[in-house]
């Protein structure tokens, strides 16, 4: 799975178990916060300088 280009594109990537590990952390901890999973998406973010 690719970056996604736009927010359609994102919220489809939403169906799957997990985001593409070569993205980027910021938009990995997004993904998780779409996916409903605030303590995912923190969990990343408080680790980006």
């Amino acid at each position: 799975m690719s970056i996604p280009s736009d927010f359609a594109a994102f919220s489809a990537s939403l169906a799957a178990d997990m985001p593409d590990a070569l993205w980027p952390e910021a938009l990995k901890a997004l993904w998780y916060d779409g996916k409903g999973d605030w303590n995912g998406a923190h969990n990343i973010a408080q680790d980006i300088p």
